[in-house]
């Protein structure tokens, strides 16, 4: 799966320029766009599928679901970019 989330953040990062978008963008520009978007619905897709997989596999084995770090969702769901890097970065320093 981290091939994956790889391919995912790198095509959600190819399209972060949609945050503050050029005064012009051309046909080929357009194009690279569209591409990285279905790029990131793909690999979503695929995430989500094994995921729920997982799970499943994980309960038939007796394993509980893990609980959600509250932490993580909020930093995650709040959209703010640079909040989430920081607070990636510091479970990276944990490690």
């Amino acid at each position: 799966m981290r091939v994956w989330l790889d391919q995912e953040s790198e095509a959600w990062q190819t399209l972060s320029v949609l945050r503050n978008p050029p005064r012009e963008i051309v046909g080929g520009d357009l194009l690279r766009l569209r591409g990285a978007l279905v790029t990131a619905q793909w690999a979503e897709s695929l995430i989500t599928l094994n995921a729920g997989r997982q799970l499943r596999l994980s309960r038939q084995l007796g394993i509980a679901d893990p609980p959600p770090e509250k932490t993580r969702v909020e930093k995650f769901c709040t959209l703010n970019e640079e909040a989430w890097l920081q607070y990636v970065r510091s479970l990276e320093l944990r490690n």
